[in-house]
């Protein structure tokens, strides 16, 4: 459940919890620095990506080994009420999950500030070849109708930016899976995943009936 009504406002972070933002990025920072250790990673942060590792994106309820790390990472005001689970709760969680993920036996970090979704993928070998497995798994990902079907392809997409060692912005991405949530601002999120991974690509357009495709002089 959820604590917003599906005609609510758009759920932007900002409207909801200003300071999640913020605190998804410290919390994501912090481990990245004690995970990069030379020597070997802090207690604190090994044993916090392992259960995040184990975690299914998004499903709260079903790893409170988590539960350490989302909850001291989101404000009181983000925090769902009674038997609801507020709409930061699973995008934080979501997020921080992915995050261990992608950051799994990689010593550079993972998450980088403004590299959207459609970008790092894009950024995969072949990603917008027609013939491509990674196009059809974006695909997937675009016209999944529900959140917990779009976090299933998303896992899988972080592991071959993983695979590849292409950077992320996790603390946008948490912002994008708070709007996903809404049906007013879900087209909006999905459709700029699909100009960041689709735009610029260039088609090579017919010329008119009788024209010369060649310049002329």
């Amino acid at each position: 459940m959820t604590t917003q009504p599906p005609d609510a406002s758009p759920p932007m972070m900002g409207d909801t919890a200003p300071s999640v933002p913020a605190r998804v990025g410290a919390t994501i920072a912090r481990l990245q620095r004690e995970s990069a250790r030379t020597d070997r990673p802090t207690s604190w942060a090994a044993a916090t990506l392992a259960a995040l590792r184990n975690a299914t994106p998004g499903r709260v309820d079903e790893t409170p080994a988590s539960w350490d790390v989302v909850y001291s990472t989101l404000p009181e005001e983000a925090l769902g009420r009674g038997d609801d689970i507020s709409w930061d709760e699973r995008a934080t969680h979501a997020a921080l999950v992915l995050y261990a993920v992608h950051q799994t036996s990689q010593s550079a970090p993972m998450h980088q500030p403004e590299v959207r979704l459609g970008q790092a993928l894009r950024r995969l070998p072949d990603a917008t070849d027609e013939k491509s497995p990674i196009l059809r798994r974006f695909t997937s990902l675009v016209s999944a109708s529900t959140f917990d079907a779009t976090l299933y392809h998303l896992r899988s997409l972080i592991a071959l930016l993983r695979r590849d060692g292409i950077t992320l912005d996790y603390v946008r991405l948490c912002q994008d899976l708070v709007r996903l949530q809404s049906p007013r601002t879900a087209p909006v999120v999905r459709r700029q995943w699909g100009r960041d991974f689709f735009g610029g690509r260039g088609v090579d357009a017919p010329a008119p009936d009788g024209a010369s495709v060649e310049s002329s002089s």
